[in-house]
């Protein structure tokens, strides 16, 4: 018997009968217990000398996530919503709308999972600042970066976010720097900061580079207390260039993504452990310049999926 071929319409209705066994059917924009909030806006790494294109991130990076199969997991809603849109409003504006934004999200529904995707890294501010207004715990910053992000500088980017944070929260602020490198941080940046730093270099050494951690390492690094809100704030230019290419500013010597996903796996155990809402941010994607394959966006969409 002869087979029949298929039309391009039969098998395009194939591929589209894929969609419900895929994560893109959990989406929706109804308040949920988990949400992912996007920034698409860039002003601050351009204030910063960064390269254009971080805004493109956010939908970029949903849109791979909604292409993960469903697979066993469990199987809940997730909210993704716009929490500041690119326009022509002042920065300093921008902040502050999404401050109030955010804010009105945690105090209208009780949030087990915030996952915040930039843009550059300022917009993890506004993030801390709706925390510090809803919650009335200390909270604790556990940044994964290349940079300080402390610069004292007479504009707000996004090398500055941990320092504006700083002055918002005071004493219930407390901020652990992961990654960070002498050549990407000018000595400024640690004026007047209180902050614990594990620099690249001594985390390398203590690892073997990198082929000797386990969960006890990794606990004593990110120094998890359960009565803080943590906070875990990735910079994607903290990871090697030649793994996380589609960054705004190429790292050419960072932590490997492995380690990077290690780390962030055991803060989610953590705040399992601790029935403590997991919240995390990703941040300075940029598109542009990742590959035909897009495999800098599905890796970061991978920690997402992981996130929530």
């Amino acid at each position: 018997m002869k087979a029949q071929a298929k039309t391009h319409e039969e098998i395009n209705k194939n591929l589209a009968s894929r969609s419900s066994t895929q994560r893109g059917s959990l989406i929706t924009s109804e308040d949920c217990a988990k949400v992912i909030m996007l920034a698409p806006h860039d002003e601050g790494v351009m204030r910063n000398g960064g390269r254009r294109g971080s805004a493109l991130a956010p939908k970029c990076i949903v849109h791979c996530l909604k292409k993960f199969s469903l697979g066993l997991s469990e199987q809940h809603k997730v909210q993704v919503i716009e929490v500041v849109q690119a326009n022509n409003e002042s920065f300093e504006s921008m902040q502050l709308k999404q401050t109030n934004v955010i804010t009105s999200m945690l105090q209208t529904k009780s949030r087990s999972h915030i996952v915040h995707v930039g843009g550059g890294h300022d917009h993890i501010y506004p993030l801390l600042a709706a925390l510090t207004k809803c919650y009335q715990q200390p909270i604790h910053v556990i940044n994964i970066d290349a940079h300080l992000d402390t610069r004292d500088d007479l504009v707000e980017h996004s090398g500055t976010p941990f320092r504006q944070f700083q002055k918002l929260a005071k004493e219930r602020s407390r901020i652990t720097q992961i990654g960070i490198q002498d050549f990407a941080n000018a000595a400024a940046n640690w004026n007047g900061m209180k902050m614990d730093v594990h620099s690249l270099d001594k985390i390398e050494n203590d690892t073997l580079g990198f082929t000797n951690f386990d969960r006890h390492y990794l606990d004593e690094l990110l120094n998890i207390n359960k009565e803080e809100l943590t906070v875990f704030s990735l910079d994607l230019d903290a990871i090697n260039g030649f793994e996380m290419p589609a960054v705004s500013a190429v790292n050419p010597a960072g932590l490997p993504l492995m380690f990077v996903r290690a780390l962030h796996r055991r803060y989610q155990k953590k705040m399992t452990e601790y029935k403590t809402p997991s919240i995390t941010g990703f941040y300075e994607l940029n598109p542009i310049y990742d590959c035909v394959s897009g495999t800098s966006a599905k890796a970061v969409a991978a920690m997402i999926l992981n996130s929530i």
